[in-house]
């Protein structure tokens, strides 16, 4: 059951620092439920454990983990975030890892499915201010998309089980490299 939250929760959350497993419950159910723990459980089983970073999003109501795998050049190599938002999860890639996902052919339908608008949520401003409210225009795939917010331009939403196996190959395919 999916708990409502206000923001004295969120207050809360950011003093606690919570394990991703432990309020996801809080916001998902069902499958999206499930296909999240297990993503979590994956993360963690290869050393890539989400850390905590923030429990106020776009100006709702959302929490924020930051996934790191190893060091680069002395540096965090982030992998991505996780974020939960209202019912949804997303899985948004950073770093090198961006770059990877925007040219993994194995995700281009989920990931130009869910490219982020120059809007977090409808009826809602973009928190970035993308090009004064109108977006970016970038290729993905050889197709080029308006209106995008360059801040997690890919942001992948409620990914299922064969989605998520896929995303897996492409960060695993990142961190041999790494």
């Amino acid at each position: 059951m999916i708990k409502q939250k206000n923001e004295s929760f969120y207050q809360s959350q950011g003093k606690n620092r919570p394990k991703l497993e432990d309020v996801l419950n809080d916001y998902l159910e069902g499958d999206n439920l499930q296909n999240a723990l297990d993503f979590a459980s994956w993360l963690r089983t290869n050393k890539m454990a989400p850390q905590y970073i923030s429990g106020h999003l776009a100006g709702g109501m959302g929490m924020s983990w930051s996934v790191i795998y190893g060091k680069k050049d002395n540096k965090a190599n982030r992998v991505c975030h996780i974020k939960l938002y209202n019912t949804s999860w997303y899985i948004c890639p950073s770093g090198d890892y961006y770059d990877d996902f925007k040219n993994c052919e194995e995700l281009e339908t989920e990931i130009t499915a869910t490219l982020n608008p120059c809007t977090f949520e409808p009826d809602q401003t973009c928190t970035h201010k993308c090009n004064s409210g109108t977006g970016h225009t970038m290729t993905f795939f050889g197709k080029k998309f308006s209106g995008l917010c360059p801040g997690f331009t890919i942001r992948l939403k409620n990914l299922d089980n064969a989605s998520l196996e896929k995303v897996k190959k492409a960060i695993e395919a990142r961190n041999k490299t790494t």
